[in-house]
Protein backbone atom coordinates (compact mmCIF):
# COMPACT_ATOMS: atom_id res chain seq x y z
CA UNK A 1 0.00 0.00 0.00
CA UNK A 2 2.28 2.11 -0.73
CA UNK A 3 0.89 4.31 -4.15
CA UNK A 4 -1.20 7.48 -3.28
CA UNK A 5 -4.03 5.81 -5.19
CA UNK A 6 -4.31 3.15 -2.89
CA UNK A 7 -4.28 5.29 0.16
CA UNK A 8 -6.63 7.49 -1.02
CA UNK A 9 -9.22 4.50 -2.25
CA UNK A 10 -8.80 2.64 1.46
CA UNK A 11 -9.39 6.18 2.98
CA UNK A 12 -12.47 7.04 0.94
CA UNK A 13 -13.91 3.14 1.42
CA UNK A 14 -13.41 3.97 5.01
CA UNK A 15 -15.07 7.48 5.17
CA UNK A 16 -18.13 6.30 2.78
CA UNK A 17 -18.56 2.94 4.98
CA UNK A 18 -19.05 5.37 8.30
CA UNK A 19 -21.12 7.89 6.77
CA UNK A 20 -22.95 5.15 5.26
CA UNK A 21 -22.93 3.37 8.58
CA UNK A 22 -24.46 6.37 10.24
CA UNK A 23 -27.21 7.43 7.69
CA UNK A 24 -28.54 3.46 7.69
CA UNK A 25 -28.47 3.85 11.52
CA UNK A 26 -30.57 7.22 11.42
CA UNK A 27 -32.95 5.93 8.10
CA UNK A 28 -33.81 2.86 10.59
CA UNK A 29 -34.34 4.56 13.47
CA UNK A 30 -36.76 7.08 11.60
CA UNK A 31 -38.60 4.40 10.15
CA UNK A 32 -38.97 2.56 13.13
CA UNK A 33 -40.51 5.40 15.16
CA UNK A 34 -42.86 6.53 12.21
CA UNK A 35 -44.15 2.91 11.93
CA UNK A 36 -44.60 2.78 15.95
CA UNK A 37 -46.70 5.65 15.80
CA UNK A 38 -48.69 4.84 12.63
CA UNK A 39 -49.29 1.84 14.55
CA UNK A 40 -50.18 3.36 17.74
CA UNK A 41 -52.71 5.72 15.39
CA UNK A 42 -54.65 2.72 13.87
CA UNK A 43 -54.95 1.02 17.08
CA UNK A 44 -56.53 4.19 18.68
CA UNK A 45 -59.04 4.27 15.96
CA UNK A 46 -59.85 0.71 16.56
CA UNK A 47 -59.96 2.18 20.79
CA UNK A 48 -62.06 4.84 19.53
CA UNK A 49 -64.69 2.54 17.65
CA UNK A 50 -65.42 0.14 20.94
CA UNK A 51 -65.73 3.00 22.53
CA UNK A 52 -68.41 4.30 20.13
CA UNK A 53 -70.15 0.75 19.96
CA UNK A 54 -70.14 0.32 24.01
CA UNK A 55 -73.47 0.82 25.45
CA UNK A 56 -74.77 1.12 29.47
CA UNK A 57 -76.58 -1.87 30.77
CA UNK A 58 -77.90 -2.67 34.06
CA UNK A 59 -75.05 -2.40 36.04
CA UNK A 60 -72.42 -3.25 33.28
CA UNK A 61 -71.64 -2.39 29.91
CA UNK A 62 -72.75 -4.35 26.70
CA UNK A 63 -70.98 -4.70 23.24
CA UNK A 64 -72.90 -5.31 20.07
CA UNK A 65 -72.14 -8.81 18.79
CA UNK A 66 -70.36 -7.55 15.87
CA UNK A 67 -68.24 -4.75 15.16
CA UNK A 68 -67.09 -2.95 11.51
CA UNK A 69 -63.92 -3.78 11.90
CA UNK A 70 -64.36 -7.71 10.91
CA UNK A 71 -61.13 -8.54 12.02
CA UNK A 72 -62.20 -8.10 15.51
CA UNK A 73 -64.91 -11.44 14.82
CA UNK A 74 -62.43 -13.65 13.01
CA UNK A 75 -60.36 -16.17 14.93
CA UNK A 76 -56.59 -15.41 14.59
CA UNK A 77 -57.26 -12.59 12.46
CA UNK A 78 -54.06 -10.54 14.66
CA UNK A 79 -56.41 -7.66 16.42
CA UNK A 80 -58.01 -8.61 19.34
CA UNK A 81 -60.08 -6.33 21.76
CA UNK A 82 -61.09 -6.65 25.52
CA UNK A 83 -63.08 -4.42 28.54
CA UNK A 84 -62.31 -5.02 31.82
CA UNK A 85 -64.06 -3.93 34.72
CA UNK A 86 -62.13 -1.78 37.78
CA UNK A 87 -61.31 -5.55 39.33
CA UNK A 88 -59.38 -6.50 36.09
CA UNK A 89 -62.40 -9.21 35.17
CA UNK A 90 -63.29 -9.53 31.63
CA UNK A 91 -66.63 -8.12 30.70
CA UNK A 92 -66.24 -8.51 27.12
CA UNK A 93 -63.55 -10.01 24.62
CA UNK A 94 -63.58 -10.03 20.90
CA UNK A 95 -63.88 -13.18 18.68
CA UNK A 96 -61.06 -13.21 17.47
CA UNK A 97 -59.29 -13.86 20.62
CA UNK A 98 -61.08 -16.71 21.51
CA UNK A 99 -58.72 -19.52 23.00
CA UNK A 100 -55.85 -16.31 23.65
CA UNK A 101 -55.38 -14.88 27.25
CA UNK A 102 -54.59 -11.85 26.82
CA UNK A 103 -51.85 -9.80 28.72
CA UNK A 104 -53.06 -7.57 31.56
CA UNK A 105 -50.81 -4.78 31.90
CA UNK A 106 -50.75 -1.78 33.86
CA UNK A 107 -53.83 -0.16 34.66
CA UNK A 108 -53.53 3.13 32.75
CA UNK A 109 -54.38 6.18 34.83
CA UNK A 110 -58.23 7.72 33.82
CA UNK A 111 -58.62 9.12 30.73
CA UNK A 112 -55.00 8.60 29.35
CA UNK A 113 -53.73 6.42 26.49
CA UNK A 114 -51.64 3.63 27.59
CA UNK A 115 -49.11 2.03 24.86
CA UNK A 116 -47.24 -1.05 24.97
CA UNK A 117 -45.21 -3.88 23.48
CA UNK A 118 -46.48 -7.24 25.25
CA UNK A 119 -46.15 -10.94 24.46
CA UNK A 120 -48.68 -13.67 24.03
CA UNK A 121 -48.01 -17.18 25.83
CA UNK A 122 -47.19 -18.37 22.34
CA UNK A 123 -44.39 -15.84 22.29
CA UNK A 124 -46.38 -13.71 19.44
CA UNK A 125 -45.48 -9.88 19.89
CA UNK A 126 -48.23 -7.89 20.78
CA UNK A 127 -48.70 -3.69 20.07
CA UNK A 128 -51.56 -3.01 23.01
CA UNK A 129 -53.19 0.61 23.43
CA UNK A 130 -55.63 0.30 26.81
CA UNK A 131 -57.51 3.36 28.01
CA UNK A 132 -59.34 3.55 31.35
CA UNK A 133 -62.47 5.24 30.96
CA UNK A 134 -65.13 5.93 34.31
CA UNK A 135 -68.70 5.33 32.58
CA UNK A 136 -71.65 6.73 34.08
CA UNK A 137 -75.35 4.81 34.10
CA UNK A 138 -78.09 6.04 34.34
CA UNK A 139 -78.59 5.98 38.23
CA UNK A 140 -75.86 8.32 38.50
CA UNK A 141 -73.36 5.63 39.48
CA UNK A 142 -69.73 5.98 38.22
CA UNK A 143 -67.67 2.55 37.20
CA UNK A 144 -64.35 2.18 35.96
CA UNK A 145 -63.68 0.32 32.62
CA UNK A 146 -60.46 -0.47 30.97
CA UNK A 147 -60.86 -1.16 27.36
CA UNK A 148 -57.73 -2.23 25.82
CA UNK A 149 -56.91 -2.84 21.88
CA UNK A 150 -54.10 -5.05 20.48
CA UNK A 151 -53.09 -6.07 17.36
CA UNK A 152 -50.10 -8.35 16.14
CA UNK A 153 -46.34 -7.15 15.28
CA UNK A 154 -45.81 -10.42 13.41
CA UNK A 155 -46.40 -8.53 9.28
CA UNK A 156 -45.14 -4.96 11.19
CA UNK A 157 -41.58 -7.04 12.44
CA UNK A 158 -41.52 -8.40 8.36
CA UNK A 159 -41.98 -5.05 6.92
CA UNK A 160 -39.02 -3.95 9.21
CA UNK A 161 -37.13 -6.48 8.35
CA UNK A 162 -37.65 -6.35 4.85
CA UNK A 163 -37.08 -2.51 4.93
CA UNK A 164 -33.65 -3.47 6.80
CA UNK A 165 -32.68 -5.69 3.51
CA UNK A 166 -33.48 -2.88 1.14
CA UNK A 167 -31.50 -0.74 3.09
CA UNK A 168 -28.83 -2.75 3.21
CA UNK A 169 -29.20 -3.75 -0.53
CA UNK A 170 -29.37 -0.17 -1.78
CA UNK A 171 -26.64 1.29 0.05
CA UNK A 172 -24.23 -1.43 -0.59
CA UNK A 173 -24.73 -1.46 -4.09
CA UNK A 174 -24.19 2.50 -3.97
CA UNK A 175 -21.30 2.28 -2.08
CA UNK A 176 -19.79 -0.08 -4.45
CA UNK A 177 -20.70 1.90 -7.45
CA UNK A 178 -19.12 5.06 -5.39
CA UNK A 179 -15.86 2.60 -4.80
CA UNK A 180 -15.53 1.70 -8.48
CA UNK A 181 -16.37 5.20 -9.75
CA UNK A 182 -13.30 6.79 -7.53
CA UNK A 183 -11.10 3.94 -8.27
CA UNK A 184 -11.28 4.75 -11.57
CA UNK A 185 -11.04 8.75 -11.20
CA UNK A 186 -7.94 7.87 -8.73
CA UNK A 187 -6.34 5.66 -11.64
CA UNK A 188 -6.71 8.37 -14.39
CA UNK A 189 -5.86 11.39 -12.61
CA UNK A 190 -2.44 9.95 -10.69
Amino acid sequence: MRSLSSRLLVSVSVLLLVFFGVTIVVLNSAFIKAGEQAQEDVLDGHLMALLAAAEAGDDTLVMPPDLRESRFGNIGSGLYAEVRDEAGGVIWRSRSSLGLELPQSIVPDLGNHLYTDEILDDGTPLSSLSLAVEWEFDDGELKLFIFKVSESLESFNAQMAGFRQQLFGWFGAIALIMLLAIAFLLRGLL
